[in-house]
């Protein structure tokens, strides 16, 4: 299965693109899930997944680039704004501040976008286009 998503991600990306990855160090440890939730959790392998995708990534000479998750689900991607009451549902994410509403995965990713900009120019000589994939 990860070899199948590996190669749709990278099949999907074009010249300029990057992937970006959840820096996900140590996620087993600091979880705090229910039993069954914990199952699901340590029967993936993410890791393999990742080394999948960068492998097949970097023949094609697309960055991967790793960023710090941290607080990325609770900050507004449009205003900046970090609180933990932004996030009223685990689906819907709503800034207290400004009042932009989206779906939370997809607010996260363009955090997580934005946080890999300064490290994806690193390795590309224009702006690139960043798919970010949040976990």
């Amino acid at each position: 299965m990860n070899h199948i998503v590996s190669k749709q991600l990278v099949e999907s990306l074009c010249d300029g693109d990057c992937i970006v990855f959840e820096n996900l160090k140590g996620i087993r440890q600091r979880a705090k899930l229910g039993k069954c939730q914990r199952r699901h959790l340590h029967s993936w392998s993410f890791g393999q997944l990742i080394d999948f995708c960068k492998y097949k990534a970097l023949q094609r000479g697309i960055p991967v680039v790793f960023v710090d998750a941290r607080n990325s689900s609770k900050e507004c991607s449009r205003c900046g704004y970090i609180s933990k009451s932004n996030r009223k549902s685990q689906s819907l994410f709503r800034c207290i501040r400004c009042g932009f509403q989206h779906n939370a995965d997809f607010n996260a990713s363009l955090n997580l976008a934005k946080r890999a900009g300064s490290l994806a120019l690193g390795y590309l000589s224009d702006s690139p286009k960043v798919s970010a994939l949040s976990g």
